[in-house]
């Protein structure tokens, strides 16, 4: 968790201008947290309120958004990173990564332009004409699927931890900055 002196008077400016009411119950959404260049440019920033919301909508209170901001800081544990990325790509909430969970986040990573989509039932492939075509999607998606989970049973947490355990890189720089 962040210590008073991680939050300085640049963040709560920075969030005061954007609407958050620092102290209080005021939610805003991802659309509002679009405003912040950080957010604004992670095609996961939606998916990322939805999961740390209390009721599954993208509306975070200022305290919620510092708990993602814990979650994902520099200083994190790496199991509690893996956890959290297992829960960004696990779309269904199955708790099984299958090719529909791993096409949603290939898609959200592909498409280009702001990802802010307001609850998971709209998180549908993004037209663009930079992003992937359907058939580029679905060719990387299998081998994705192919390369991740040869038996096509769907990867749990475990499983899943394994292949994060084999990226290094991956978990020392999955992080949000804000400047």
């Amino acid at each position: 968790m962040f210590g008073p002196k991680k939050i300085d008077h640049a963040f709560f400016t920075k969030f005061d201008r954007i609407g958050f009411h620092l102290i209080g119950s005021e939610k805003i959404g991802a659309e509002e947290l679009a405003q912040v260049e950080e957010m604004r440019v992670n095609p996961f920033a939606a998916r990322i309120c939805e999961l740390f919301s209390d009721d599954g909508s993208d509306k975070l209170t200022f305290m919620m958004f510092l708990n993602v901001m814990s979650t994902f800081s520099k200083e994190t544990h790496a199991d509690v990173k893996m956890v959290w990325i297992f829960a960004l790509w696990d779309f269904d909430g199955d708790d099984i990564l299958g090719p529909d969970d791993i096409m949603q986040g290939i898609n959200l990573l592909t498409c280009s332009g702001v990802a802010i989509q307001p609850s998971l039932a709209s998180l549908h492939r993004v037209p663009s004409s930079e992003g992937l075509d359907l058939i580029e999607l679905d060719d990387l998606v299998s081998k994705v699927v192919d390369e991740s989970d040869p038996q096509n049973e769907g990867l749990g947490y475990m499983d899943f931890r394994g292949l994060l355990l084999r990226m290094p890189d991956l978990l020392a720089n999955f992080e949000i900055t804000i400047r």
